[in-house]
């Protein structure tokens, strides 16, 4: 059996026909008819994006269960803790850009003091 093959048992199974499977993908119309043995690398990305149920392994092999198991699951999961690893990142640099804000807009009134304190020199 082929990858083609494996993908229209794996869409027979969602109960979704193989325009519908490609079209949530992002492939190509007739895409899946022309699979043979190999699948490129952003291709196979996009499928398991679109459907992350679906073993990868499986996918390419045909070994192991056509769905993903609990410990496929929880591989999957770990993306989960890194996304929210990078969420708190994000607001620990949200964090460092408002102190930098801040130090900056007390740079421009230091500095606007200044050119106060300069013209009312250079007029008196």
């Amino acid at each position: 059996m082929e990858i083609g093959d494996r993908i229209s048992e794996y869409a027979s199974k969602k109960g979704i026909t193989i325009a519908e499977f490609e079209r949530i993908s992002g492939l190509g119309n007739g895409y899946v008819r022309k699979i043979r043995n190999t699948i490129g690398r952003r291709k196979l990305e996009d499928i398991m994006a679109a459907f992350p149920d679906l073993n990868k392994v499986w996918l390419l092999t045909g070994e192991g269960e056509m769905l993903n198991t609990t410990e496929n699951t929880a591989t999957a999961n770990g993306a989960h803790s890194v996304a929210a690893i990078n969420s708190h990142v994000t607001l620990e640099s949200n964090e460092i850009l408002k102190e930098r804000v801040k130090y900056l807009e007390e740079l421009l009134a230091e500095k606007e003091r200044l050119i106060k304190v300069l013209l009312k020199n250079n007029q008196g």
